[in-house]
C-alpha cells in the first residue's frame, strides 16, 4: 500500500473539515428553524384576534408543518422526523404530517 503524500493528506484534511462543516451548517439551520418556528406560533397565538388556543403545542401539525416550511427555505429536502416508539420506527414528514410512515 503507499504511503500518503502530504498533498493527498492535506486534501482528505480538507474533504474531512467541509464534511464537518456541512453538518455543522445543517444542526443550526435546524436550530434556526425551529427557533423561528417557536417565536412564530407565539407571535400568532399571544394576539388577541388569533382563533388558536393560548397554547401554542396543541396544534401539533400547525407547528410541524411550519417546521418543516422553516427547513424547506433553509435548503432542506423532504424534512422529516425519524424516532423510535418501543422499538417501532415512526417517520413522521414535516411537509404533510397527516401523512406519515411507520
Amino acid at each position: 500500500m503507499p504511503t500518503p503524500t502530504r498533498e493527498s493528506s492535506r486534501n482528505l484534511e480538507t474533504r474531512s473539515h467541509t464534511v464537518v462543516r456541512r453538518d455543522a451548517m445543517g444542526v443550526a439551520a435546524v436550530r434556526v428553524a425551529g427557533r423561528l418556528t417557536h417565536t412564530e406560533l407565539i407571535g400568532n397565538h399571544a394576539t388577541a384576534s388569533s382563533t388558536h388556543s393560548s397554547d401554542p403545542t396543541t396544534d401539533l401539525d400547525e407547528l410541524l408543518t411550519m417546521l418543516g416550511s422553516y427547513l424547506l427555505s433553509s435548503g432542506f429536502e423532504h424534512p422529516e422526523i425519524h424516532a423510535k416508539l418501543g422499538g417501532q420506527s415512526i417517520v413522521v414528514n414535516l411537509v404533510s404530517p397527516e401523512i406519515s410512515a411507520s
